[in-house]
C-alpha cells in the first residue's frame, strides 16, 4: 500500500500510464483468452472457429488502437502538452 501511495505522489499524471496498461490488456484478458481457452477445451465447429477468429481480430485491433492513443497521451504528458 505504501508503494502505491508513493507512486501516486511521485508520478504526476499517472492516469495515461494506467490507461495504457489497462486498455491494452483488457481485450487480451476479457476477450481473447476466454475464446482461446474455450476453443482448446471444447470441440469447435468450423463456423464457430471463423466467428471466434473474427472476434479475436476485432479485439486485437481495438487493443492496438487503444495502445496507440494512450502512448500518444503518455508522450504528451512527458512533453507537458497533456490536458486532462
Amino acid at each position: 500500500m505504501i508503494i502505491i501511495i508513493a507512486v501516486a505522489v511521485v508520478v504526476p499524471n499517472f492516469g495515461p500510464v494506467l490507461s495504457l496498461v489497462g486498455g491494452s490488456f483488457q481485450g487480451l484478458l476479457a476477450i481473447i483468452f476466454p475464446i482461446v481457452f474455450y476453443s482448446r477445451l471444447h470441440d469447435v465447429s468450423c463456423f464457430k472457429s471463423l466467428f471466434f477468429s473474427a472476434i479475436i481480430i476485432v479485439a486485437t485491433v481495438g487493443s492496438f488502437s487503444n495502445a496507440y492513443v494512450e502512448i500518444k497521451n503518455v508522450v504528451d504528458v512527458v512533453l507537458d502538452r497533456y490536458e486532462a
